[in-house]
């Protein structure tokens, strides 16, 4: 993860496109990110969890890539193709700047966050879906 520096955009929100080859709940997010229940931290990942659910439960699934192609930057699109005909699902949300979130999802919203491993595919760096 890095903080985004210099211009980023007008936007005081980023947006993300996050696909997981099983469902997601709070215990396949720790799994994929690779955090045990005994970790220091794990509050965190369990706020990240609930912000990205949240978000997630407020946008539209798309059910193909055609479908939803539109949305997805020509960088990631490629990539979120091959997870679709994986039969992965692919969700689309954002973190919000605005003042009333929290802590975290505010630092969520200035970073460029990005995981892709067998599990989890997570792209929040470009501020577009």
């Amino acid at each position: 993860m890095k903080i985004r520096q210099g211009f980023v955009t007008n936007s005081s929100s980023t947006s993300f496109v996050m696909a997981m080859k099983k469902e997601f709940t709070l215990e396949n997010f720790f799994k994929a990110m690779g955090i045990g229940k005994n970790f220091e931290l794990a509050y965190i990942f369990k706020e990240i969890y609930n912000i990205i659910y949240r978000s997630i439960e407020e946008h539209k699934d798309f059910a193909s890539f055609e479908e939803g192609m539109y949305y997805y930057s020509e960088k990631k699109g490629e990539l979120v193709k091959e997870l679709f005909a994986k039969g992965w699902k692919v969700h689309t949300g954002y973190f919000g700047n605005h003042g009333d979130e929290s802590t975290v999802e505010n630092f969520l919203a200035l970073t460029d966050l990005f995981v892709h491993n067998s599990i989890i595919f997570f792209d929040a760096q470009d501020c577009s879906y």
